[in-house]
Formats: C-alpha cells, structure tokens, sequence
C-alpha cells in the first residue's frame, strides 16, 4: 500500500508541473521539543502529559490559540494543489478547477495509519466565472463553484471557532463525503451567495420481522440537505457588514421514541466590523480559491508591517444564532426547539512593529455541542437542567525587531468553562451506578467538548492562562518560537480510592506549567 501512495504523489508532483496560472503547494514540516506540564509524567491528567519529549500535544493549546484557523498550526502536512485557469469561448467568461489534497505526516507514521487521515480533500472545486466589470478582468463578477467531493470549508460565520455547516453537522455520515455547489457574485461594494450540500448519512434504525419472525434491524443510506445563503455590504470606506444563515437537515433522529424525526439546524451569523489600515476577512480555513491571493497571503508565517504607516485598527463584532430540533427529555414522543448562540468581539492595533490584540468570545453550551447533538445526543438539555456558556476574553501583545527577525510576545487570558449542573439518583441511574456520579454534579464541558466531572456541589471557577514566547524568523521559509506557559485551572478531577476501597471524586492540581521549542518550515 505504501508503495503505491508513494507512486501516486510522484506522479501528481509530476502532473503539476505544466498547470498554467501557477500550482501552489503549501508544505508544512514542524518540530517540537517540550513538555505540556514539568509537573505531571504518563497517566497523572488529561490531556495526557509523559515527560519531555518531541511531538505535538494537546496541552501545547490554550483557549485563546488559533481561534481563526481550523488546525494548530503545529502540524506536519502537505496541502497540495494542482490548479488550472484558462478563458471560456465567451468574453468575460473565465473557467478553472483545483484538485486539493491534505497529506497529514504524522498520521502517516502511525501503527495502523488510516488513509482517510493520511489523505483528505481539501475542497476541490469546479469554477466558472463571468466578469461583469467593463475591462472584463473579473474585478466584479458573477460565479458558480461545484464542490465534487468535500464543501467542508464552505460554511455560515465568519470567525473560524464559531462557524458552522461544515462536513461534522451531519453526525451520521458515511465518511467524509459533502458534495455541493455555490452560486455567488461580487459587485464592488456588494456581494451575495447562496449553495447548497448533499450528503449522504444513515437514516434511523428501522426494526421489522423476518421470514422467521426475529427482529431485525436495519439502517439506509439517505442523502441529507442544507442550503446556505450570505450577503455583505461595506456602504463605507472601513466598514463592512455581513449576514449568512443556514437551514441544514442534520440526520434523522435515533432515539427510539422520535426514530425519523428529521434533526435540523435553522440560524444565522451577523459581522459588523470597522477599522483602518488593517484587512477585515475570512480565514485562510474559509476561503473556497486557491488562487486567492489573500488565500496565499494568510497562508504566510510572517506578519506585515508597516513602519512609517502610523497607527493601523480594527474592531469586528459576530454574533450567531442557531434553532436546533431535537427529543423532548421531558415529553415522550415529542420534539422541541434548543436554541445554540455564539458571539465574539475583536478588537486589533498596529503602530510601527507594535500588535495588541483583545478578542472576547461567548459561546453557549448548546453551540459547542452543536455537531454532536446536545450533551445527550440528539435531545435537548431537561427544562430543569442548570446549563452556563463559556466565556472568556484574552489580551496578546508583541513587538517585532525587524534587524534580528525577532519577536517577543506575551498572552494572557481569562475562561469561564461551559457546564452543565444536574442532579442523580440512584434510581435515575441505576442501582449499582458508581457513588461518586450520584447526586448533584457539575459537568465541566471544555471547547473541544471533553467533559469534566467536579466533586459533588462544586461549581466552575474561572481559569488563568499566561503565555510568554519569542520567536525569530531565521529566513523566508524558517521560524523558531521558543514559549513558556503557565495555566491555572480548578474545573478538573480525580478518583482517589479510599483504605476502605470506594472512590471519591476531588480536585486534580491546578497548576500546570509547561515550555517548549518549535521550529517550523513552511514553502
């Protein structure tokens, strides 16, 4: 197998060369030598923390990191694209298509390395395009894009942590599958959209009788729809102002009770954002044309500065909103309505080779689980149920010394954990259920949706994180950021066993401290 991979990416490198318009290739090979937490070895938290040593690890990552990308950014991967341009047999017309390939190193690596990690579509398009503007350069434009294979990075929101409508909104899917189309335009001042996916999942479990007269049961292969729509506006020099929303049919619905029920997710994502000096855009993540310069651009290691420019700012302000159809915990048989809401305010300044950035995000706990469905999946949280969003706020400040390439930085950051307080009997969960989940508990729901049992009566606390790092930028290709940290967080747990051998459930260290050195090279 690894014989023919190898053959495979030879001869796409190969194929690649002759691509008129340019083919780009953004590599990304990274080192890591560190320690997530000098205070705990193998088995003693989680995330997991053995000793110094090279590699990603979860606990590299802090709330406030990478808030706009999909990805680390520590990653060893290669995004491949080969991409072709050429006009239609009409003026104006223009048509180009892009085979985008993820290639992820380190799942390559692996024991048992799976080829659907190893090798993911990075959105591959068909685009055909028509320039409305007077020199038929494509300045205004109307177009149609087709996603064969994966629409995953086209998507309702616009901070990348609080978009929504990518491939995960439909839970039972088969594979990574979300072909789709976008028909759009860019009038200046003015631009529209609207598309919609198709993907095909599982329906629910169907149970009937055989010749014999068992029980069977069984599942189809449905295909599953959701349209999306967004317009922007900027009536002003600086400002801009955009809304998209979405109507997508998730799955249907497994639980016994509401087997079929169609789950949908119906909202939408507002942007109000001011500024000057500094672009107001999409992640690199969200934008759809490889050839995009601005797509190249963010693809970049080295921030722009402009020394002689004065004072450069920015103010964005989001806010989301999501009406979700799930089970009814409280009425047998029935569906209800949980609503899923997010904001974020970020602000940036740029004077000289001075950044500050203070961002602020809000995200109930309904939308951090709005791809799992829900805590309990595909219901809705009980009326009775105690649910609190997360809410957290970070202020990161660098200087760039542009004569050595160097860059010290300092990050600080505040977290209120998302969670969900609920009360067990034994009779509500059995018998022989452990003591230690009986009887009022606060569940710490992290972003990444890992939950947190705190001992019994316990609430969430705030969390504190600092980070200081310095990086240099040793060429155009090479950078190394040297970074400490410190995290004190009082929302996680332990099972301590007694003499008598019960368990008891009581609070794991707060303090966790952790360094490290990267060196990454992208082209």
């Amino acid at each position: 197998m690894y014989m023919r991979i190898s053959v495979l990416v030879a001869a796409v490198l190969f194929v690649a060369g002759p691509a008129w318009g340019g083919d780009f290739i953004d590599s990304r090979i990274t080192f890591t030598i560190g320690d997530d937490n000098f205070l705990k070895r193998a088995g003693q938290q989680v995330p997991d923390s053995p000793k110094l040593g090279i590699g990603d690890r979860e606990g590299y990552e802090l709330s406030f990191d990478n808030l706009d990308l999909a990805t680390s950014g520590r990653e060893n991967q290669l995004r491949l694209v080969l991409y072709k341009k050429v006009e239609g047999i009409l003026p104006g017309l223009f048509t180009e298509a892009a085979g985008a390939l993820r290639i992820d190193f380190a799942e390559l690596q692996q024991q048992d390395p799976r080829v659907n990690k190893v090798f993911q579509d990075d959105s591959s398009y068909i685009r055909l395009m028509y320039a409305l503007d007077p020199g038929k350069l494509g300045t205004r434009f109307v177009d149609l894009v087709l996603f064969p294979l994966s629409g995953d990075r086209f998507r309702v929101g616009y901070l990348y942590d609080l978009t929504w409508g990518g491939t995960d909104m439909f839970p039972r899917r088969k594979g990574r599958l979300s072909p789709g189309f976008k028909l759009g335009g860019n009038h200046g001042r003015f631009y529209w959209w609207g598309g919609m996916k198709f993907v095909p999942a599982s329906t629910a479990p169907r149970e009937s009788k055989d010749e014999q007269g068992l029980t069977i049961t069984t599942e189809e292969l449905e295909t599953f729809y959701s349209a999306l729509a967004g317009v922007g506006v900027q009536p002003i020099d600086g400002l801009s102002i955009d809304l998209s929303g979405a109507h997508i049919q998730m799955a249907e619905n497994p639980i016994k009770d509401v087997a079929g029920e169609l789950v949908t997710a119906t909202g939408f994502s507002a942007r109000v954002a001011y500024g000057r000096g500094l672009k107001v855009g999409l992640s690199s993540d969200l934008r759809l044309l490889r050839n995009d310069p601005e797509f190249i651009e963010q693809l970049g290691t080295r921030p722009t500065y402009n020394p002689a420019g004065g004072v450069s700012w920015r103010v964005a302000f989001e806010a989301n909103a999501i009406a979700q159809t799930l089970a009814d915990p409280d009425r047998y048989g029935a569906t209800t309505v949980q609503w899923a809401t997010a904001g974020a305010l970020d602000a940036r300044l740029q004077w000289k080779y001075l950044r500050v950035n203070l961002t602020g995000v809000y995200r109930s706990l309904q939308f951090i689980l709005l791809e799992t469905p829900s805590f309990v999946p595909f219901q809705s949280f009980p009326k009775d149920a105690e649910v609190s969003p997360q809410i957290f706020g970070a202020l990161s400040v660098d200087y760039h010394f542009a004569r050595l390439g160097l860059t010290p930085g300092v990050q600080f950051g505040v977290e209120l954990p998302a969670a969900v307080k609920t009360q067990l009997t034994a009779q509500a969960v059995g018998s022989n259920a452990p003591r230690t989940v009986i009887g009022e508990n606060t569940i710490v729901i992290r972003a990444n949706g890992r939950p947190d049992i705190l001992p019994e009566g316990e609430s969430r606390v705030p969390l504190v994180q600092s980070r200081v790092s310095l990086r240099w930028h040793a060429s155009s290709i090479l950078t190394l950021v040297g970074f400490a940290f410190i995290t004190l967080d009082n929302n996680a747990s332990v099972l301590r066993i007694n003499p008598d051998l019960s368990k008891t459930r009581i609070f794991d260290d707060a303090l966790r401290f952790g360094a490290g050195i990267t060196a990454q090279a992208r082209f």
